[in-house]
């Protein structure tokens, strides 16, 4: 069976975005660790809450670097 076209752009866009959450993720935790945020690996690149509970790891992070910088 022949790859549908629209089919072939979407895995394509999501191999581009996939990388893009690598690159994006691994700058922010590199961040996190060279700010001396604590922040769980719950919330790092390993883990699936940064697809699962997106918002949620974003207001974590955010109240995490409020904390350390006060």
């Amino acid at each position: 069976m022949k790859v549908p076209k629209q089919i072939h752009e979407k895995l394509e866009r999501r191999a581009e975005l996939a990388i893009e959450i690598m690159v994006l993720t691994t700058d922010i935790d590199n961040w996190l660790e060279k700010n001396n945020i604590d922040v769980s690996d719950e919330y790092k690149t390993s883990s699936c809450l940064i697809y699962l509970e997106p918002q949620n790891v974003v207001d974590e992070i955010e109240e995490r670097i409020k904390k350390a910088h006060k």
